[in-house]
C-alpha cells in the first residue's frame, strides 16, 4: 500500500480507487446537476440578542437555552424529516437591565430536566427519554479521525502538545470523547450521528473523483457543527459565564446576589445548546465560496481535537481587530479532511478567487504549514497525523508555533449605562469606581479568532472588497446576513482599508444602544 507521501505525489491510477485519501484524479469534477437537502432548515432563526458565540461578534452573554422543547430534524425511512425533542429548560431570568445577559437554571450533568410542555403544546413532537446507546460520546467523530488513520488498523498517530509526547497507533475509540458529553438524552447523539454518516458517505465518494455541489454544502454544514461541539468551545462558554458571574452591581457580584442553582454551569446542557445552535444557524456560511485544497507537497495536512476553525484576514490584518464572528465580512473557514484534502470556504466579496474550479492544488509547502499552524494554535492538546514517518516534522512544527497558543479565546467587555440622547442609551466601559453603582450593566462577549504568522499565498484581497453594514456595532457583514435579516436595513458598501481603534472590540470605550 502506498505511503501518504506517495499518495500525495503519485497519479490517481497508481493508487487504490477505494481509499478515500488516495490522490486526486485528473478528471475530478463537480456534478452541478445534483443539489443536497441533507441538512433541512429547522426551527426558524435566533434573535440576535440570544447568541454569544457563532454568528454574532458582540452580543450580550451568556445566551439563554431554548425556553421550550426543541425539535431537531431527523431522517425518516420515507424521506424528509421527523422531529424529536430536546429537554424543556426552565424560563430564563432577566439580569442587569435591558439588553443584558440571561442565564438558565441548571440541573446536574447526568440529570437533565425532562418535563413535558403544557398539554396541547408541541403535540406533534416525538419525545425520547431513553439513554443514548453510546456512553462514550465523541466530540470529534470517529468517522472523521479515520481519515487520518492507518487504513489497515483502527488506530491513529498523535502528538500531545502540552506533554511533548508522540504516540503511535493509538486507539481511535478513546480519542476525543467523554462520557455523556452531550447528556443522557439520545436525541442529541442521534442527531449528530446522522450527519456523521453523511460525512462518511461524502468522503468515500471523493475516491470516485466526483462530488456534487450539494455534498460540498453538506461538508460546510458539518464544519459548522464540528466548530460548535468541542471542549474548546465549552471552555469559551465557561469563560463567558464566569465573566457574567463576576460582574459587580452595587458592590456585589452577581454570584453573591443569585442562588447557586441559577448560576450552575452544566457542561452537557451547554453542549446541547451548541448543537441546537448548529441546527438553527446551519445556513450561516451559505454565501461562502467553497474549495477543496489538494495537497501536492511532501508535508501532510494534520488535524486536532478541535479541527474546524474560522479566520478573518480582513479584521485581523486590515482592521487590526482580533475579534470576529461567523457573519462578518472577510470570513475564512477551514477543516482538514485528510492528509491530502482540505475544505476551505471564503468570502468572495473580499478575497480574490482561489483557482478557477472547485479544486485548488497547493504546491507550496509553506501554505500547508500555515494551515497546520491554526490546528496547533486552537487544539485543546492533541494533534493527529496519518503517517508515522511524519512524526519529527509534526513535532517540529508544533514546537515552532506553541507560543501562539492562548489560554482563552474570548474577550469580555462590560459597560454601564451612562445617560440617554436622542432615543439612544450611552453605554461606556465600566471602571473600578463604578463597583458601587447600581446602574444597569451590559456585558458583551467577542470571540478572538486565530491568525497564522503569515497568510497562505492563495488568500489575497480584492482591489475593492465589499460588504454590508447598517452603521451599528454589528460591524461589516456578508451577503448571507443581508438575505437572512432584511429588516436590518443593511447596505452594500465598499469596505474601508482601516477602521478607528475605538470601533474594535478591544479598543472601544463607548457604545450606543437604541431605546
Amino acid at each position: 500500500m502506498a505511503t501518504p507521501q506517495q499518495r500525495r505525489s503519485s497519479s490517481w491510477a497508481n493508487d487504490s480507487p477505494q481509499h478515500p485519501r488516495a490522490a486526486l484524479p485528473a478528471a475530478f469534477k463537480i456534478d452541478h446537476r445534483q443539489k443536497s437537502s441533507l441538512w433541512p432548515k429547522a426551527m426558524g432563526r435566533w434573535q440576535r440578542e440570544a447568541l454569544t458565540e457563532g454568528p454574532w461578534r458582540n452580543v450580550a452573554a451568556p445566551p439563554p437555552p431554548p425556553a421550550a422543547a426543541v425539535p431537531l430534524p431527523m431522517p425518516t425511512a420515507q424521506g424528509g424529516t421527523r422531529h424529536e425533542t430536546t429537554t424543556q429548560n426552565p424560563p430564563c431570568r432577566e439580569a442587569m437591565g435591558r439588553g443584558t445577559a440571561r442565564a438558565a437554571s441548571g440541573g446536574g450533568v447526568s440529570d437533565p430536566i425532562t418535563e413535558r410542555p403544557a398539554a396541547g403544546a408541541n403535540d406533534n413532537l416525538v419525545y425520547n427519554r431513553h439513554m443514548p446507546q453510546n456512553k462514550n460520546q465523541h466530540f470529534v467523530p470517529k468517522v472523521y479521525l479515520r481519515q487520518f488513520s492507518n487504513a489497515d488498523v483502527p488506530s491513529i498517530n498523535l502528538y500531545t502538545i502540552n506533554s511533548d509526547k508522540l504516540v503511535q497507533n493509538a486507539s481511535i475509540k478513546h480519542q476525543c470523547s467523554r462520557n455523556y458529553f452531550y447528556g443522557t438524552e439520545s436525541v442529541f447523539e442521534n442527531f449528530i450521528q446522522h450527519f456523521e454518516g453523511q460525512y462518511g458517505t461524502i468522503m468515500s465518494s471523493l475516491a470516485d473523483g466526483i462530488v456534487t455541489e450539494g455534498q460540498l454544502d453538506t461538508l460546510l454544514r458539518f464544519l459548522v457543527l464540528q466548530l460548535l461541539r468541542t471542549p474548546h468551545m465549552l471552555q469559551q462558554r465557561f469563560a463567558t459565564f464566569e465573566a457574567f458571574k463576576n460582574t459587580e452591581i452595587g458592590g456585589k457580584t452577581i454570584a453573591e446576589m443569585e442562588d447557586k442553582e441559577f448560576l450552575n454551569f452544566t457542561a452537557s446542557r451547554e453542549m446541547q445548546q451548541q448543537i441546537y445552535m448548529a441546527a438553527k444557524e446551519n445556513d450561516v456560511l451559505s454565501d461562502l465560496t467553497i474549495r477543496l485544497l489538494y495537497n501536492k507537497t511532501k508535508h501532510p495536512f494534520i488535524t486536532s481535537d478541535n479541527p474546524a476553525f474560522y479566520l478573518n484576514r480582513l479584521y485581523s490584518q486590515r482592521f487590526r481587530d482580533e475579534t470576529s464572528g461567523l457573519i462578518q465580512s472577510g470570513l475564512i473557514a477551514g477543516l482538514p479532511l485528510n492528509s491530502s484534502l482540505f475544505l476551505l470556504a471564503y468570502d468572495a466579496d473580499v478575497y480574490k478567487p482561489v483557482g478557477r474550479d472547485h479544486v485548488y492544488s497547493v504546491s507550496d509547502p509553506a501554505d500547508v504549514i500555515r494551515l497546520n499552524e491554526i490546528q496547533i494554535q486552537t487544539a485543546t492538546n492533541t494533534l493527529f497525523f496519518e503517517d508515522w514517518n511524519d512524526r519529527d516534522h509534526v513535532r517540529e512544527v508544533a514546537m515552532s508555533f506553541k507560543h501562539t497558543r492562548r489560554e482563552t479565546w474570548v474577550y469580555t467587555w462590560t459597560g454601564i449605562e451612562d445617560g440617554k440622547r436622542n432615543g439612544f442609551t450611552r453605554i461606556r466601559k465600566i471602571r473600578p469606581e463604578d463597583a458601587g453603582s447600581t446602574a444597569p450593566r451590559v456585558p458583551t462577549v467577542s470571540r478572538i479568532v486565530p491568525q497564522p504568522s503569515s497568510w497562505p499565498s492563495f488568500i489575497k484581497f480584492r482591489l475593492f472588497p465589499y460588504g454590508y453594514s447598517s452603521g451599528s456595532m454589528m460591524g461589516f457583514v456578508r451577503a448571507a446576513e443581508q438575505a437572512r435579516s432584511p429588516s436590518a436595513r443593511l447596505k452594500r458598501i465598499k469596505l474601508p482599508r482601516r477602521i478607528p481603534m475605538n470601533q474594535t472590540a478591544l479598543g472601544r470605550d463607548v457604545i450606543w444602544m437604541k431605546d
